[in-house]
């Protein structure tokens, strides 16, 4: 009602709590653009995007007010769309496992948010179904977050990093 269009970043969760991606099943919402990547190809460098019709017809050449969408230096290459196809088909043949993939992961949180707990721990495990992260604090909590707010308020960026680096001093390779 406002012509703002609603675009839908899955580089990180598309493919990794559903067969597809997550924002319109998941969470109810129907992008007007969707961005994918990463896991659409097992870690090869490709990106993948799409779209409404009367948007992505601006992209065709030759359209009326169209534009063409080049590529780089990837772009169509054999080894990474071969691998975009045997990933797709794999994961096509696996997707029954996403309900069972994603209780575990809600499992872990849960068991790990009551030994950091028990522990008065300055961490907290946060994520949605099988995408965790583990944050740390700048004092232990006393009371259940209820907003993304208030972990912010509360995350310490240079024992972060700290922790991260120790992760990956012992091989553990977190994403962000």
């Amino acid at each position: 009602s406002r012509d703002i269009l609603l675009i839908h970043d899955e580089i990180i969760t598309g493919f990794r709590l559903r067969y597809g991606t997550a924002g319109d099943k998941l969470f109810g919402s129907e992008p007007d653009l969707l961005t994918l990547g990463k896991a659409a190809a097992g870690g090869m460098p490709l990106g993948v995007y799409g779209g409404r019709e009367d948007i992505m017809g601006l992209a065709v050449p030759g359209a009326k007010g169209g534009r063409w969408v080049g590529g780089g230096t990837f772009s169509s290459h054999p080894l990474t769309m071969a691998a975009g196809i045997a990933v797709l088909e794999r994961l096509q043949e696996k997707r029954n496992e996403y309900d069972r993939l994603n209780k575990m992961g809600d499992s872990f949180r849960t068991r790990l948010n009551d030994m950091l707990g028990e522990m008065n721990a300055p961490l907290i495990g946060t994520g949605y179904g099988s995408i965790n992260f583990i944050s740390c604090l700048s004092s232990p909590l006393d009371k259940p977050l209820k907003t993304p707010g208030q972990l912010g308020a509360l995350f310490d960026h240079k024992m972060q990093d700290i922790f991260q680096g120790h992760l990956m001093q012992e091989g553990i390779f977190g994403y962000h």
